[in-house]
């Protein structure tokens, strides 16, 4: 087998190139475009978001010009590089030139738009939304967030039996589900510190804007919480499905499950005038809480208020059960009532409710 030099094979290529563009009877016009292109290509330097667009779109007048099979030599020996490194170049451009102001702004790397070019476009719109908030995903996160990534196989889980093959397949799904928590969770603190901008040089905050951009994302957090820490408690009849539980309220975790709760849907937001106020008293702390472990402020202090509300409610007796073990349905009333009051006050309010389950019992004695 012949073995050639760098410089050789350069040249066979280039001569090559020049024998596919004879061979497909250039006319004189396109024989010049090309040579107009190739200077082009040779002044594009560092390749940054607008030179990436810039590349694609040379490399895709000189596809239209050429064969396949010429256009492949003429890549060689023009850019010195391969086929498919032309068309993830010529993809970039002819999909996402629509977007291209917002790539270029929020400078995304050329490696994430090869990978964003094949993408649906509501998952273009996730990517960029990501990177305008401040994140920098890499090329393997933005290939799962664009569903390139098929979910890995659980090891174990399903070939072992007994306790342990179900602890496998437990820490299998506590893991992914998560990673998928703290993905969510990060994006609704991006977005929630992103939105509150306008309050440094007063202006006001945009609340409908934010709700539409963290509320599912709120909603599936809600979800997975649920899934990875609270219990299921049983239903008071048989034949209805076991629900998840709150967690204990004394506990920064129930907080964060009451939060997310509330977030995941619009009804139960502060009006205009607590919104900014709830933000950065509430939302904040508790999702920093969550994402970042920092410890919670003013922590002492409700310790101090729950104590004192455990003193002025007397001990229930057996009959009286916590809001936390009420049905569903009692529940949901106790909270509809309860939005009449401040929503900082809602919690320790919870506290002090009791269902009687044996009224007429206590009445005659």
């Amino acid at each position: 087998m012949t073995r050639y030099t760098h410089k050789k094979r350069e040249a066979i290529a280039r001569a090559k190139a020049g024998a596919e563009e004879r061979e497909g009877n250039l006319t004189p016009e396109a024989a010049e475009e090309l040579a107009t292109i190739r200077v082009e290509l040779g002044a594009i330097g560092r390749r940054s978001a607008a030179q990436t667009r810039q590349l694609g779109q040379l490399l895709s007048r000189a596809k239209d010009i050429l064969p396949d099979k010429a256009f492949a030599a003429w890549v060689k020996s023009t850019c010195g590089f391969t086929l498919r490194s032309a068309r993830n170049y010529i993809a970039v451009f002819r999909q996402l030139d629509f977007y291209h102001e917002r790539i270029e702004a929020a400078a995304i790397p050329p490696t994430v738009l090869f990978a964003m070019a094949g993408a649906k476009d509501k998952d273009i719109e996730n990517v960029l939304a990501a990177f305008e908030n401040g994140e920098k995903p890499t090329v393997a996160k933005v290939r799962q967030m664009i569903g390139c990534v098929p979910p890995k196989k659980a090891e174990g889980g399903p070939t072992v039996g007994g306790l342990a093959g179900l602890r496998q397949a437990a820490d299998v799904k506590l893991k992914t589900d998560i990673a998928r928590f703290n993905e969510l969770t990060t994006r609704v603190l991006a977005r929630v510190e992103k939105a509150l901008e306008p309050l440094a040089v007063g202006r006001a905050v945009k609340k409908g804007a934010l709700q539409e951009a963290v509320m599912y994302d709120c909603r599936h957090a809600h979800d997975l919480f649920n899934s990875i820490a609270a219990p299921l408690r049983p239903a008071t009849v048989e034949s209805v499905n076991w629900l998840p539980a709150k967690l204990p309220q004394e506990t920064p975790w129930a907080r964060v499950q009451t939060l997310l709760h509330r977030m995941g849907g619009v009804e139960d937001w502060p009006g205009r005038e607590e919104f900014p106020g709830w933000l950065q008293d509430e939302v904040i702390p508790l999702l920093r809480f969550v994402v970042h472990g920092e410890s919670l402020e003013k922590e002492d202090d409700g310790e101090e208020s729950e104590q004192a509300t455990a003193e002025d409610v007397s001990q229930p007796e057996e009959e009286l059960v916590p809001y936390r073990d009420m049905p569903e349905s009692v529940a949901a009333m106790v909270d509809r009532a309860l939005k009449v009051a401040r929503p900082e006050k809602r919690e320790r309010l919870r506290k002090a409710v009791f269902l009687d389950r044996k009224p007429a019992k206590r009445r005659a004695a």
